[in-house]
């Protein structure tokens, strides 16, 4: 699941999270997208710069949001397969978690092999 939302606003569950609830003076962000239910064990979320721009952008896409959203910001949709030009689920891409001085990282592939590095 994929979720961009304003600054102040909460997420379909009802939560907020760590960014939500700092205040940055010097901050550009104006909303947040978080992803859940993609990487095992974890969910993300990061910063938006052009809150309005992105999810105008994504209204407009249909059904090549995934593609749009890889476009503004590769890490608003690791799910997404640059090569095949498609999005995956977690259980199609093969991850791999990277540990060094605890988690690291993800890589993998998606289902026709075409190697991705997912930094979360």
């Amino acid at each position: 699941m994929v979720e961009l939302v304003p600054n102040g606003g909460r997420y379909a569950d009802g939560n907020t999270d760590l960014l939500h609830q700092i205040q940055l003076t010097d901050s550009t962000s104006s909303g947040t997208i978080r992803l859940s239910g993609f990487l095992p064990y974890t969910e993300y979320s990061m910063q938006v710069t052009d809150y309005e721009a992105t999810t105008t952008a994504v209204q407009n896409a249909g059904a090549d949001a995934a593609s749009v959203l890889h476009e503004i910001d590769k890490e608003y949709a690791p799910f997404y397969c640059r090569h095949c030009l498609r999005p995956y689920c977690g259980q199609h891409w093969q991850l791999k978690a990277t540990f060094d001085h605890g988690f690291d990282y993800y890589s993998g592939s998606c289902p026709y092999g075409h190697r991705k590095f997912i930094d979360h």
